[in-house]
């Protein structure tokens, strides 16, 4: 279940707050398709961390922890 579907947070934005351990596994290039996962690992309130991996095709490009926090969304 996506957290920003959860009753909890609903009207809500992630937004980025940092990124950690980052390993480039490989050249991503023009045309490419890049297909991203993301899980997250940890939720305390409004902050997150998660495990963020892309791939180019089968073979893993780039991997990292990312941060976020949720906040409100500001009218339009």
């Amino acid at each position: 279940m996506a957290i920003l579907s959860m009753p909890a947070y609903a009207g809500r934005i992630a937004l980025f707050a940092g990124i950690d351990n980052a390993r480039f596994r490989r050249q991503v290039l023009p045309g490419d398709t890049l297909r991203i996962e993301v899980e997250v690992i940890k939720l305390r309130g409004t902050i997150g961390k998660s495990k963020a991996r892309a791939y180019v095709g089968e073979e893993l490009a780039t991997e990292a922890e990312l941060m976020f926090a949720i906040a409100k969304k500001e009218d339009e």
